[in-house]
């Protein structure tokens, strides 16, 4: 399944750059070796795998920095959307969902993975 964490950088104002989501990759995880998506695919800016424990994830982050899909398990998902949510200024909206927009949930700043469970199935 793919799940997103995404904002709207018109509305917001703000985007994260590709320095920042890279060096706030090496603080948090220094074994993640992001790369570079094929150059005409906006969609896949910067690329990892991440293994969570239930299986491994594949992560990319579109040009802007505004969107973050997450190929993967939900609980493994919500842990990497909640670590982005850090990165983004706390006064926009961060919102989770599946990529078939069956659901969406705000990711509040501070939130945990487990926030993020409860507040979907709260849905």
């Amino acid at each position: 399944m793919t799940y997103l964490a995404v904002f709207d950088a018109a509305h917001a104002g703000w985007t994260l750059p590709r320095r920042e989501l890279i060096a706030a990759l090496s603080r948090s995880w220094p074994d993640i070796r992001p790369t570079r998506g094929p150059v005409i695919d906006q969609a896949r800016d910067v690329v990892w795998t991440f293994e969570d424990g239930d299986g491994k994830l594949e992560v990319y982050v579109n040009r802007s920095g505004t969107c973050l899909y997450i190929d993967g398990d939900l609980k493994g998902a919500m842990l990497v959307a909640t670590w982005y949510r850090s990165l983004v200024p706390s006064a926009i909206d961060v919102v989770f969902c599946d990529d078939s927009y069956s659901f969406r949930a705000s990711i509040l700043p501070g939130m945990t993975s487990a926030d993020l469970l409860e507040a979907v199935r709260a849905l």
